[in-house]
């Protein structure tokens, strides 16, 4: 791999082999940390689901994959942005199904989105669809990830497993 070199006075960068020099002198500029903490086990995972058998299912595999952060389910988008906006709600995340009544979840991430309060909550959409347009409006609205729900217990107790690692052990949240 060539090293990067800076032109002093341009914004370019050149590569030039052989030649070690780095462009940013650490003195040069003050590091702030970020406000950041780890998530906390008393957050609840809030889980927007309107089919009572998968989210028991769901229930299932997330206790069987560890323990900590209790599920909240809420059967479509309108009940779960009224229980995001109670006084002193914070999420760890939240899992969405697509396909709900009364307010589907696109149009519950976009309000999520758009909210202040709610627009840092990692949001894992959860759904069967498979469709394309599902999966890159979900994306364009701001989804965190997108996850196809697997077929069987020991396939969802996986995916579940995959999930509380990644965003509930391994990751930092904004205060």
């Amino acid at each position: 791999m060539l090293p990067l070199l800076h032109q002093r006075g341009t914004d370019a960068f050149v590569c030039q082999p052989g030649v070690i020099d780095y462009p940013i002198q650490a003195d040069e500029y003050q590091c702030k940390k970020l406000a950041c903490m780890r998530v906390s086990a008393s957050w609840p995972v809030l889980v927007a689901e309107d089919n009572p058998d998968d989210f028991f299912l769901l229930e299932a595999a997330w206790t069987r994959a560890g323990k900590g952060h209790a599920l909240v389910c809420a059967p479509d988008g309108i009940a779960l942005l009224e229980h995001l906006r109670l006084p002193g709600m914070r999420a760890a995340l939240v899992l969405m199904d697509v396909n709900m009544p009364r307010m589907n979840g696109l149009e519950a991430l976009a309000e999520m989105k758009v909210d202040p309060r709610l627009g840092s909550t990692p949001v894992v959409m959860f759904s069967t669809s498979r469709l394309d347009r599902d999966v890159s409006r979900a994306y364009q609205l701001g989804a965190s990830s997108y996850v196809v729900k697997p077929v069987g217990l020991p396939e969802l107790v996986n995916a579940v497993t995959l999930i509380r690692t990644y965003w509930l052990e391994l990751i930092e949240a904004p205060e």
